[in-house]
């Protein structure tokens, strides 16, 4: 089940490539637009992670932004060992409000 669109929801859905993965209409067409140039980004700039660690050093940074570059940077960093076998695998199964199973 993608809950909603963020990466830490959907990158694992290639795991299960013989599993119905449910998600909303929204949730699907969001990753269809917008994960294709994430990924070809991600791959162009293997210093992104740096550059957004680099951001920790910003002592303007508040409590709350300094939680969410360490946020990202784990994200980012995550994203970057995975992402030479990370296959672009959508839901299969959709609904528009609600669904019961």
């Amino acid at each position: 089940m993608n809950s909603h669109r963020h990466n830490d929801h959907v990158l694992g859905n290639q795991v299960f490539v013989d599993t119905t993965i449910i998600s909303t209409e929204a949730t699907r067409s969001v990753m269809s637009n917008r994960l294709p140039s994430f990924l070809k980004f991600a791959k162009a700039h293997p210093e992104y992670p740096n550059q957004i660690r680099n951001r920790l050093s910003d002592a303007s940074l508040s409590d709350q932004g300094r939680w969410e570059v360490e946020r990202d940077l784990g994200d980012m960093e995550h994203l970057a060992t995975h992402l030479p076998e990370y296959v672009l695998t959508l839901p299969t199964l959709c609904f528009e409000n609600q669904m019961h199973i």
